[in-house]
């Protein structure tokens, strides 16, 4: 068997990459990528070793975007790799680069995968309505880091902003103005959501029976907050039964369910039956 000699392999497999590369071009990219970086030229060594580190980067990352807490920091401050990670976990923004967090259509793509990314993002970012807004949207929670010019402005002035909050966590209404907080539609839809929401309601409110029976429907609980004028009602506490047979409210202690009976709705003597 005839030997090669260890030149000729050289020559022989660099042109072979170079045709598998131009004949692959739409499958490898850039064709210089393939070239081992021992016989580049001298001014294309960093990037050849840079691309190729994030080509590598980016199938490790497809693969299992877990991976990222791997790449090294160089690779954070890269557009391509920041955008993919932030699409598939928008918390992930945390690790990025000053300059990427300081991109707005890099941290458009993280707080629309993950509202709560908006923790990551700049002060200087966060002026940026376009960038809370859309933090919002896919969760309202996102508005506990918004700025406060932000809360203050967005909560006392947008009753429809409002309503979209509370319905989707209903304890946001604490942020709310006085006059969002005494609207009977918006605390109705914040006690739907979490019927403590019930203790951030204005004090006439809380002698609503229709909202009072809405909180106390959604989580028993919250019969604590309601005016002591209904806490001895019996359809708001058949409610508040309803919702949990186990349900124990020491604000009404003549609606109270004993040891014996936890599981009736009927009250023993000498308490008196929601029925009766």
């Amino acid at each position: 068997m005839q030997t090669v000699p260890v030149k000729q392999k050289v020559v022989f497999n660099i042109a072979n990459m170079r045709s598998l590369a131009m004949n692959n071009s739409s499958q490898f990219g850039n064709s210089e990528s393939l070239i081992p970086i021992d016989f580049a030229s001298p001014q294309n060594n960093k990037k050849l070793s840079y691309q190729r580190g994030k080509e590598t980067i980016m199938i490790l990352l497809k693969e299992d975007i877990k991976n990222f807490k791997s790449i090294g920091e160089k690779y954070k401050n890269d557009e391509d790799i920041m955008s993919f990670v932030v699409k598939k976990q928008g918390n992930l923004l945390k690790h990025a680069s000053e300059e990427i967090k300081n991109n707005k259509e890099i941290v458009l793509l993280a707080v629309k995968q993950n509202g709560l990314a908006l923790k990551f993002v700049p002060e200087n970012m966060k002026n940026d309505r376009e960038i809370i807004n859309t933090a919002m949207d896919q969760n309202p929670k996102a508005f506990d880091f918004a700025p406060d010019y932000f809360k203050k402005e967005k909560l006392k002035e947008d009753r429809e902003f409002t309503m979209k909050c509370v319905s989707r966590d209903g304890t946001l209404i604490k942020f709310a103005s006085e006059k969002m907080r005494g609207d009977t539609e918006v605390v109705m839809e914040a006690v739907k959501q979490n019927g403590l929401a019930l203790e951030f309601a204005t004090p006439d409110l809380k002698k609503n029976k229709n909202i009072v029976k809405a909180a106390v429907t959604q989580f028993s609980g919250a019969i604590v907050h309601a005016d002591p004028s209904l806490k001895d009602n019996n359809e708001i506490t058949l409610a508040a039964i309803l919702n949990d047979p186990n349900h124990r409210d020491e604000s009404t202690p003549k609606y109270k369910i004993n040891e014996q009976t936890k599981n009736s709705y009927n009250r023993p003597s000498p308490f008196k039956s929601i029925y009766s």
